[in-house]
């Protein structure tokens, strides 16, 4: 919902406009994928406990590829934070 209006799809330029124009609301959406990247790792972690008696394969793959989402998450939010203060 926050990325709707600064994405405008095959318009790279456009859509980096709009970031630079709304940088805030930038901010918030990457935060919002980070906090629920977050979350879903706690979750998978807490159902692989729940299920490691009986299929313990069963979450490992996605807890990987949530905490890989949130590896990249987290670094693009480095990185923009980084950026904005060197301006």
């Amino acid at each position: 919902m926050l990325l709707g209006p600064l994405v405008v799809p095959r318009e790279a330029a456009e859509t980096a406009r709009n970031i630079v124009a709304h940088p805030t609301q930038f901010r918030i959406a990457v935060t919002g994928f980070l906090f629920y990247s977050l979350n879903s790792i706690v979750l998978l972690a807490a159902v692989y406990v729940v299920f490691k008696p009986i299929n313990q394969g069963a979450c490992s793959p996605r807890i990987v590829v949530s905490a890989r989402l949130c590896n990249a998450l987290a670094s693009q939010l480095f990185e923009s934070v980084k950026r904005a203060a060197s301006r």
